[in-house]
């Protein structure tokens, strides 16, 4: 899970209160997390010169906490405090143990601004998670030494500088080559720009327990590109075509008629049992040699694009549907997406379908289930908004719009998100510019389709579809390159991870 500065800091009131502790032990239990993190993932601190930056808050606490059990254990440390006012009890009390365990002060930040090059290992705990606003002159020019130096950089929780609840990063910002989390991750260890100053984060585990973690009602969860092998069930060898379902898709134009192509082809491979292609005619010839184990339905076509009327009277037997991948936005077109609408059958709509809805949200209010799939600029037009306000508040505005709409929403960017109506949402966490390339979001439109199709729920559909192009995103890179990865290598990765 990943949780919030508010989340953390209400877990951390339940946790003393509960085990009737004091704040100076469980900053000394983060710490010792901290340090077991620490050791396992960068090696044993012994015979390193590490410095340890220190705030004035609850973050310099955990470092000096943390400068300590360095010191315990073979290490030269130095600990530097930028700040001498307004400095909580705290860490001040633990400030005073590490001045009588003989861990060097090295004065303030002034008095390192030109050493820093001395230190195998710089430790950042100058602010935590309650950081806002910007950064002042002792912290940036603190920083801006540490970034010149070759030590290892290391950051306690969140880097100072970075929003802990968003991407955002304050001019000046600590940037760490690790950054040990205390208790769980937030959202700025896995969203651009905040995620280039963290480097690679480990979590450390303080030790709170599902029944606390479970009170402070966690909603935000990382996903990750093993993820969908959790939810895929298994199939039975005594089975049929009925069984899997029929995904329908109603895709493609002239001028796109690849988007048709690659969404047929992805539902095909996760094992849809029958798979319909509702397209132009104008397509069908370069579509059928492509895509011949589906069904293919012919429909009217005018400008290259859709124009039958009679497109709702042939979906009989889907059990889901995939509308707007690649179909155009003439009136056709438009009539077609208004059709879907008018289901009761699981639909997702992507593309094109979602500028349609974008002038009549009305279209979700259906009696199917509905999954969208839009970019980031597509979900700026259905909330009206910028696209720069949909990134500096993409989580909320993407679980508001799936709670309002009783949607499941797939919020394309680097880093997806996938929002549900329950006010849960689920965050890849490990992106790839491998799918940086048109037609990567046709192949997962026709994934969660596919899957839709097969009975799954909406929100295992786009879990299981998410994860799962991730994945063979990532295969498929290892292989080829992400240079030349194309949508297309991405479904021949389907059989070597559905095997």
């Amino acid at each position: 899970m990943l949780l919030t500065s508010v989340q953390i800091k209400a877990a951390d009131g339940l946790y003393m209160n509960e085990r009737g502790i004091s704040e100076r032990e469980l900053v000394l239990k983060a710490a010792d997390a901290a340090y077991f993190a620490y050791e396992k993932h960068a090696g044993l601190p012994s015979g390193k010169r590490i410095l340890v930056l220190c705030g004035r808050g609850l973050n310099g606490a955990d470092g000096y906490a943390l400068a300590l059990l360095l010191g315990q254990n073979g290490a030269s440390v130095f600990t530097c405090a930028l700040y001498n006012d307004n400095i909580c009890q705290t860490t001040l009390g633990l400030a005073d143990e590490c001045n009588a365990a003989g861990i060097c002060n090295v004065g303030s930040y002034e008095a390192v601004l030109n050493n820093m090059s001395e230190y195998d290992v710089i430790i950042d705990a100058v602010f935590g998670i309650g950081f806002r606003g910007e950064l002042d002159i002792a912290a940036k020019a603190s920083f801006a030494a540490v970034a010149k130096s070759p030590a290892q950089k290391v950051a306690l929780d969140v880097p100072s500088g970075v929003f802990a609840d968003s991407a955002d990063v304050a001019d000046g910002a600590f940037k760490a080559d690790i950054t040990i989390a205390l208790c769980a991750k937030k959202p700025c260890h896995l969203f651009y720009p905040a995620r280039e100053n963290c480097g690679v984060t480990y979590t450390a585990d303080i030790g709170f327990g599902g029944d606390i973690l479970n009170r402070i009602n966690p909603y935000l969860f990382e996903l990750k590109s093993h993820d969908f092998k959790t939810l895929l069930q298994k199939r039975d060898d005594f089975c049929h075509k009925g069984d899997f379902g029929c995904a329908g898709l109603i895709v493609g134009s002239l001028p796109y008629r690849g988007a048709a192509v690659l969404a047929v082809k992805a539902a095909l491979r996760c094992g849809a049992g029958i798979v319909r292609a509702y397209i132009p005619d104008t397509i069908y010839g370069a579509f059928e040699s492509d895509c011949f184990s589906a069904v293919v339905n012919p429909l009217k076509s005018k400008g290259g694009g859709i124009d039958d009327k009679l497109l709702s009277s042939r979906l009989d037997g889907c059990t889901a549907l995939l509308c707007g991948s690649g179909l155009g936005l003439l009136d056709g077109a438009a009539a077609a997406v208004r059709d879907t609408a008018k289901t009761k059958l699981p639909v997702v709509f992507d593309g094109d379908a979602l500028t349609v809805i974008s002038h009549d949200l009305g279209l979700l209010k259906r009696e199917g289930q509905t999954v969208l799939t839009p970019h980031m600029g597509e979900f700026a037009r259905l909330c009206g908004k910028s696209v720069d306000e949909i990134r500096n508040h993409r989580i909320t505005l993407s679980l508001q719009f799936a709670a309002e709409h009783k949607c499941v929403l797939i919020l394309k960017d680097s880093v997806s998100i996938v929002a549900l109506p329950d006010s849960r949402a689920f965050i890849l966490s490990n992106p790839t510019s491998a799918l940086s390339k048109g037609g990567s979001g046709d192949v997962l439109a026709g994934m969660v389709c596919s899957f839709l199709a097969q009975g799954y729920n909406p929100a295992a559909a786009a879990v299981i579809a998410v994860s799962l192009h991730n994945a063979c995103a990532h295969a498929a890179c290892d292989k080829l390159g992400c240079y030349c990865t194309l949508p297309e290598d991405v479904i021949k990765m389907l059989p070597m991870l559905l095997r």
